[in-house]
């Protein structure tokens, strides 16, 4: 068996890469993610991992009928033609709770930044926003 992981959407998938060696299973990452380079560079796989992959018909056909899957590592599959995996017989997947709990976070701090008028009373103070490199701000937490 054979996965591709194709336009990832993080830099490391040691994760990924030790579950599948370990159960014996042959695994290649390909950062590309448009549909010319996955025709270029993706062969004779059973599975595919994508992030933000683009599995057109044209893929889809191209990887047939050795294609088992494309399961995505989000929530949409706006990027895979249903459609054509559907009658190539290639199930599609995704993560339907992943960023739920970020998501509704971030909504909160949207609503709370509203309500407390934050935007405004930054403009009025000139308060400016964070600079500070990317370093410094992971030692700050």
């Amino acid at each position: 068996m054979k996965i591709a992981i194709v336009g990832f959407d993080f830099p490391d998938c040691a994760l990924e890469e030790g579950l599948c060696r370990k159960e014996g299973i042959a695994i290649q990452r390909f950062d590309g993610k448009s549909p010319e380079y996955i025709l270029e560079h993706v062969h004779d796989v059973d599975g595919v991992i994508s992030s933000y992959g683009e599995f057109t018909d044209e893929v889809i056909k191209a990887l047939s009928p050795r294609l088992k899957v494309i399961s995505r590592t989000g929530t949409g599959y706006d990027e895979i033609d249903v459609s054509s995996a559907t009658k190539h017989g290639v199930a599609v997947c995704n993560v339907p709770g992943y960023g739920t709990e970020v998501v509704s976070d971030h909504a909160i701090a949207l609503a709370l930044a509203c309500l407390r008028r934050i935007n405004e009373q930054a403009s009025v103070t000139g308060v400016q926003t964070c600079t500070l490199p990317i370093s410094d701000q992971k030692s700050m937490q």
